[in-house]
């Protein structure tokens, strides 16, 4: 691919805005394309979340997940100092989990303020430019070029070199391969205010609690959550996913509950709900996407999938995004450079975005919907 040129970037959230931000950098112009009016509309709205170091890898049963969020971490917190100093949109906090060492220390970030950061280096490199507001209505290979055409709801076209999707769900109406891999979770955080002193922590164990933010100067709150409605596309506050919260906050600070009870008294009790898009493996997809076709070959690989020209996703980071968005954003930029990708070959496997295609393809052909039989 291209080592520099223009590329649309659909979807305005950290995904979105850090892979925007990271081409930048490498001299690509970029055309950042959302359908809300305003940065950060979707899951990267979130009030406040943890970027914390991930458990050893002895604590998990998924091992390539958990090697996946080791190689991201370092790649995120640098990110993070790059753009944000410390009490501008993020925070340090004492960070209490039972997988780790006592002294461990979590980052406790305003995602929406990381976006704007991101926006705001792109912008002032003179290489970015900010269409919000309008949806991508079709998107189509431009026939008198090697790049891509993109329509919007408005008829607003947009021309590059390259796409990239990092829209979350609303990609699945423009991608069949990705759509099949894709899942709607709904989640639901419970905040309030402070109002008695207590030294700034996060507590992490099946559930988080965040106490004390206030990096952007909004006040003092916490937060405890989220809760986790799998197969759920639509944000809406859910009175049950209070008492769930708190039954969380039961087992993470039970001297916090008076804080959570008092707040539902007064009436000061708020949520965040948003909706985040997954996979199955709670592994992202990043990558050249594959063509909605059967292989041409008789028998293919993940490698061989056929892939359409130019286009990437950088989709599915889940609850993850804070720790995982960066170090995706840097692979995206190495495919559409033609360079060495920064992590290892069994991790790019693992976060291709063909494997849940292939995977039904292979389901196809011993089915008999594809002729081809299929290796592994």
């Amino acid at each position: 691919m291209n080592p520099s040129g223009h590329a649309l970037v659909v979807g305005a959230g950290l995904a979105g805005a850090g892979v925007a931000w990271r081409l930048t950098q490498s001299g690509w112009r970029v055309t950042l394309i959302d359908a809300a009016p305003q940065l950060a509309a979707g899951a990267s709205g979130l009030p406040f979340g943890v970027l914390a170091p991930p458990p050893p890898l002895k604590h998990t049963c998924a091992p390539v997940a958990m090697e996946w969020l080791h190689l991201a971490y370092p790649v995120a917190i640098q990110r993070l100092l790059q753009l944000m100093p410390n009490g501008q949109g993020w925070q340090h906090m004492a960070l209490h989990d039972s997988r780790l060492a006592d002294n461990a220390m979590a980052h406790v970030v305003s995602p929406a303020h990381w976006v704007q950061a991101y926006v705001r280096q792109a912008q002032c490199s003179g290489r970015l430019a900010l269409c919000l507001g309008e949806a991508v209505e079709s998107a189509q290979p431009d026939a008198q070029s090697t790049g891509w055409r993109l329509t919007g709801e408005r008829g607003t076209q947009w021309q590059g070199d390259a796409v990239v999707w990092a829209n979350a769900m609303a990609a699945a109406s423009h991608l069949p391969t990705v759509a099949v891999a894709l899942q709607a979770v709904a989640g639901q955080l419970s905040m309030g205010p402070c109002t008695t002193p207590r030294i700034a922590e996060v507590r992490r164990d099946h559930g988080v609690w965040v106490n004390a933010f206030n990096a952007d100067g909004l006040g003092p709150r916490w937060s405890v959550g989220a809760t986790y409605r799998r197969g759920q596309a639509q944000a809406k506050v859910v009175a049950d996913d209070h008492t769930t919260n708190r039954a969380k906050l039961a087992r993470l600070q039970p001297q916090a509950l008076a804080e959570f009870d008092r707040a539902q008294a007064n009436h000061t009790l708020q949520a965040w709900s948003g909706v985040r898009c997954t996979t199955a493996q709670r592994l992202p997809l990043v990558g050249a996407i594959a063509q909605a076709a059967a292989p041409a070959r008789h028998r293919v690989s993940l490698a061989s999938v056929p892939r359409l020209p130019q286009a990437l996703a950088l989709l599915a980071l889940g609850s993850r995004g804070l720790t995982s968005h960066a170090l995706a954003a840097d692979i995206v930029a190495a495919h559409l450079q033609g360079q060495p990708l920064p992590v290892p070959v069994h991790v790019a496997r693992a976060l291709d975005p063909a494997r849940t295609w292939l995977k039904q393809l292979r389901s196809g052909a011993r089915t008999g919907s594809h002729s081809d039989p299929i290796s592994k």
